[in-house]
């Protein structure tokens, strides 16, 4: 289990979903080597982010061999588990600052709340019918040998403050350290590496010369008949409105959400394209690229480097495997 605490949100901290995690036993130090930090991308790029997060196929693989690891684990504590299948959750991406002016783009799929809100379900729990199986303190047993104990918990502090932790004696962080190691060295290294698009974002939204849109973008909107403070302000609502009418599920309610979504939101990209927030946000996209690649350099290769080991480590017990 690994919680991510912010020191503003840390009493609404929640469980994370099940991450590719080192495990609990120390291991030689991670630092890349030479050759790793030549690699080191010095921009953020769409084919560098993709090459920093490996190939679905290696991704595949190593979720794979995590979770083959967490059945010999949990067999060995006396439970049954089924792997669980790979799945990653692909949601609309309507919210790219670099494109808030795109204004018939805006006419046609508004925010795309509708998409955004019916989410594609989470695969089945293959092992919740045996979980639900068990006795109380059965099942509590297995939550324990599953995730681990509050007693053995593992923090990492991530680049912006904010902590992230597991429990190492649980089988998800034991699993792991034949493919990772240091379980410490691994969060930090896997939490900033797959979020590098977010950090990317954040940065140029917090940008001075960006928020000093948030007043003019404001009256824009105001002048349309809409008041919201910017355009996360904006879009939060639409959401909350949408949100509603799927729960009351009348078809009246979402027509009418919808067409004040579309309404919302082409002001929104208008009243961009008047102040010139996203034309900025774009001249200042490839700056904050390559102050990412920079700043975060460390974590990157130490990502790439543990995660090129362990898929060699995996390729070699598969060559001997043949060989037997």
């Amino acid at each position: 289990m690994q919680r991510l605490v912010t020191p503003r949100r840390a009493a609404a901290a929640g469980c994370m979903a099940l991450l590719l995690l080192a495990s609990c036993s120390p291991q030689e130090d991670a630092a890349p080597p030479s050759s790793a930090r030549r690699g080191q991308p010095a921009l953020l790029d769409r084919a560098a982010l993709a090459r920093v997060k490996g190939t679905e196929a290696q991704q595949k693989r190593l979720h794979a061999a995590q979770e083959r690891l967490i059945v010999r684990c949990m067999a060995g504590r006396g439970f049954s588990y089924r792997p669980n299948p790979w799945f990653v959750p692909r949601t609309p991406g309507e919210d790219d600052p670099r494109r808030g002016d795109q204004v018939e783009r805006r006419r046609q799929v508004g925010y795309q709340a509708a998409a955004h809100l019916r989410k594609v379900p989470l695969p089945a729990d293959p092992n919740a019918a045996y979980v639900r199986s068990l006795s109380p303190a059965k099942q509590t047993s297995y939550t324990a040998a599953l995730f681990g104990t509050i007693g053995q918990k593992v923090r990492a502090e991530l680049p912006d403050g904010s902590e992230t932790f597991m429990y190492k004696d649980g089988c998800n962080a034991r699993s792991l350290n034949t493919l990772y190691g240091d379980l410490a060295v691994w969060m930090r290294a896997q939490m900033v590496a797959t979020n590098l698009d977010g950090e990317i974002d954040r940065r140029l939204l917090d940008d001075k010369r960006v928020t000093a849109l948030d007043a003019p973008w404001s009256r824009c909107m105001a002048a349309a008949g809409y008041r919201y403070r910017n355009t996360s302000a904006a879009r939060s609502a639409v959401f909350d409105g949408y949100a509603k009418a799927l729960r009351e599920k009348t078809a009246r309610g979402e027509a009418a959400a919808k067409r004040r979504e579309t309404a919302v939101a082409v002001a929104d990209a208008t009243c961009d394209a008047s102040v010139g927030r996203a034309r900025l946000v774009r001249s200042l996209d490839r700056h904050y690229r390559k102050q990412v690649a920079a700043d975060l350099a460390r974590e990157i290769t130490t990502y790439q480097s543990l995660r090129a080991k362990a898929l060699l480590a995996l390729e070699g017990r598969d060559d001997a495997g043949r060989r037997g």
